[in-house]
């Protein structure tokens, strides 16, 4: 389960990473409400030969993500890393040391 305090958090969160990569999303079909048809049901995508699932969920269950759960990005120079790091982060504050976090609270370390 994607969780945040950030409203239409994996919609929103999902929309933004397949501007970089593109891949499908799947809504929730009518009869299972709360859910609506216009909610993510789930989503698979591919970055860097590594496959992703992100599910959301009408239903609060109290998670949040922390940096129990990280994502290791490889780059090749700093010209790319600086490209990444200006389209993912967004928490000044929680980033050092090639760490960044994006704002559904994902934690990245971009490494060269």
């Amino acid at each position: 389960m994607k969780m945040s305090d950030v409203p239409k958090k994996p919609s929103i969160s999902i929309t933004r990473y397949l501007k970089i990569v593109n891949q499908a999303i799947n809504y929730y079909p009518e009869g299972l409400e709360p859910n609506k048809t216009s909610q993510l049901a789930h989503a698979r995508f591919k970055i860097e030969n590594q496959w992703f699932t992100c599910m959301d969920s009408a239903y609060d269950y109290g998670y949040q993500f922390n940096e129990g759960i990280s994502l290791m990005v490889t780059l090749e120079d700093q010209g790319e890393i600086d490209d990444y790091w200006e389209k993912l982060s967004t928490i000044p504050e929680a980033e050092q040391c090639g760490w960044l976090k994006d704002p559904f609270g994902v934690s990245l370390a971009n490494c060269p």
